[in-house]
């Protein structure tokens, strides 16, 4: 079980917005009275990530998990959460000032059978090259992939990777093979996604 935010937003009043979300997810990691039910634990404390993107900014991508130094145990536990709780003043402060962008924030409780690290810290990144550039496909997720048909499938052990990891691959597999389809196809259209706030996104400036 995990706690994860993902926002598109345009305007500075949804940068406030999601600023103040990301304090929210911070907070709803370190107490999360459902998790608290389920395993005894309320705590999101295994690693945090996040991606963010912004016309300013450009691409901020970290990880971590405390479990490379620490292993595991209570002191890794709260070197997490402090991390997170750092980690989202600084991303509140950047989002709030920003006029749009696009972020995605995890904070990680890994499933039993699950690798820890931070380099199993969600969100994933993988980079599919398209005709004139790149894809960035970015993956965060609560839930779980069948490991043993995804290691078959991509010819890879199973218990090296987690399950989202390996999600990410296989879903990096199949948009590679349309990517040339879909560049020509998709070149010169507009955005039609939505915010949170306004709606449907504006036309991009010439």
């Amino acid at each position: 079980m995990c706690r994860m935010l993902g926002a598109v937003w345009w305007g500075e009043e949804c940068g406030e917005l999601v600023a103040q979300l990301v304090h929210a997810l911070a907070e709803a990691s370190a107490r999360d009275p459902l998790l608290e039910r389920i395993a005894g634990d309320p705590r999101h404390c295994h690693g945090y990530g996040y991606l963010l993107a912004t016309p300013r900014r450009g691409l901020a991508w970290r990880r971590f998990d405390a479990y490379d130094l620490l292993g595991p145990g209570e002191e890794s536990c709260r070197a997490n959460l402090e991390a997170l709780e750092r980690a989202a003043g600084e991303l509140a402060e950047a989002v709030a000032s920003e006029p749009r962008g696009l972020l995605v924030l995890h904070a990680r409780r890994a499933g039993r059978a699950e690798p820890r690290g931070t380099l199993h810290a969600h969100p994933f990144l993988h980079v599919v090259g398209a005709p004139g550039g790149q894809l960035v496909l970015a993956l965060a997720h609560n839930g779980g992939f069948d490991k043993a048909r995804l290691g078959r499938e991509l010819g890879l052990e199973p218990s090296a990777y987690t399950d989202t990891h390996l999600g990410l691959l296989w879903l990096s597999r199949r948009v590679a093979g349309g990517a040339d389809q879909r560049a020509t196809s998709r070149r010169g259209a507009r955005p039609t996604c939505c915010s949170p706030c306004w709606g449907r996104a504006p036309a991009p400036s010439s």
